[in-house]
């Protein structure tokens, strides 16, 4: 299967693109107005009628699908290369998963009910919209008056729907479940970092973990092939990301699942140690991924040992800059350090990076208003970002602290 990467006219990603692809390879759609999602960038645009003229049948998903996306891509006779859209809807819900998890055996943090005040307290807890993403709308409250705040800021509203469950202490980890027609496999696993926030956890990228202990890796291999083989009950297709607790006592318990590609993914399909050597990714594009029959056998592969350290970072606007207009963004491309500085040396993204190397790619340009907790650019780094609590380690971020700048609108 070829790839031919789709971009809006007159961006950074077109003048990206044209760096590291032939011209008639890359293909330009024309949109009105700025579009900050993978939603309105597709629906919005004349994105189908580029595609249908240059005979693209498939469109590769790689952001959560929305209904009005299903809708336009059944619209135009295209594929999306993506878990099947009923079963990616049904697990990225938190409600329908706890409830999935718990009708098949598995660890989940006890539900408490939402409490409403003080004098019915029974924290800590941790609530969540049904449809939250990326931390936002996940509130970890830890005393009344964090709660009362909630209610009062309206970040909590009567009758709407939230997964309450008791606040467990401990450390969240991510591990990637892939399910093909004959093949479950488990990733190795990276811890989930995030930044402080005042009102609620706001992801700031992972950390692949080395050096797991056999009794962990061993309890951890039979948890989540039991979820692969719920998933496959379900006809799961695809990357389940899932996200988990690891408590002091090495009890493991699920919190959610993210059914489609993610962050991770480049790293997984580099980094084949942390796939115990399966290359995931042109399994995935296989063109009949969806609708091969199941195998009689099916090879359940647990979590292999993986010397890979890398880590990600996604560079977020603070809350005080919101409203504040970008003026500078460094391309996307592959750097390493020097001196304390960045030093690019080149578009491609497509090659492996050499130890110390770093990945970055813009995701806003010049020009456009910033909001609170947007994603500015990412990082994917060979080396690990952050110490053993998951905070951004100070050397890198004296490093990051240039990528972008902004004045005031």
């Amino acid at each position: 299967m070829q790839w031919i990467p789709l971009v809006r006219a007159n961006t950074p990603e077109q003048k990206w693109a044209l760096q590291t692809h032939p011209p008639d390879h890359v293909l330009v759609m024309e949109a009105q107005g700025r579009t900050n999602t993978t939603e309105s960038l597709l629906v919005d645009s004349n994105a189908a009628q580029v595609l249908t003229a240059a005979g693209v049948d498939t469109y590769l998903m790689t952001a959560r699908c929305s209904p009005r996306v299903h809708q336009w891509a059944q619209q135009h006779g295209l594929t999306l290369l993506m878990t099947r859209f009923d079963l990616q809807d049904q697990l990225e819900n938190k409600l329908w998963f706890d409830g999935f998890l718990r009708a098949h055996g598995l660890p989940v943090p006890p539900r408490m009910p939402l409490p409403l005040g003080a004098t019915d307290w029974q924290g800590p807890v941790a609530i969540q919209e049904p449809d939250s993403l990326g931390g936002e709308g996940t509130f970890l409250v830890r005393a009344p008056d964090q709660l009362a705040q909630l209610w009062g800021q309206g970040h909590l509203q009567p009758g709407r729907p939230y997964l309450t469950r008791a606040l467990l202490p401990g450390q969240a980890f991510g591990i990637t479940v892939f399910v093909d027609a004959s093949l479950t496999l488990l990733s190795a696993i990276r811890q989930q970092c995030y930044a402080p926030a005042t009102q609620h956890l706001l992801f700031a990228g992972v950390q692949w973990a080395t050096a797991l202990p056999d009794p962990l890796r061993q309890q951890l291999s039979r948890i989540f092939l039991r979820l692969g083989r719920a998933l496959r009950e379900v006809e799961f297709r695809g990357f389940a990301n899932v996200d988990f607790l690891l408590d002091p006592q090495q009890n493991v318990w699920i919190l959610e699942c993210n059914p489609r590609l993610s962050a991770a993914t480049p790293q997984l399909a580099r980094h084949r140690q942390t796939t115990g050597g399966f290359d995931l990714t042109e399994r995935f594009e296989d063109v009949e991924f969806l609708s091969r029959p199941e195998a009689a056998t099916i090879d359940e592969q647990g979590i292999a040992q993986s010397d890979f350290a890398g880590s990600t970072l996604d560079l977020a606007v603070p809350p005080s800059l919101h409203g504040y207009r970008l003026t500078r963004v460094l391309p996307s491309g592959r750097y390493t350090a020097r001196d304390g500085h960045l030093l690019y040396l080149g578009a491609e993204l497509r090659d492996p990076l050499a130890l110390g190397e770093f990945q970055l790619v813009a995701l806003a340009q010049p020009g456009d208003v910033l909001q609170a907790e947007q994603c500015v650019a990412t990082v994917q780094a060979t080396v690990p970002l952050y110490d053993d609590a998951g905070q951004l380690l100070p050397d890198f971020a004296a490093l990051f602290s240039n990528v972008w700048s902004s004045d005031a609108a």
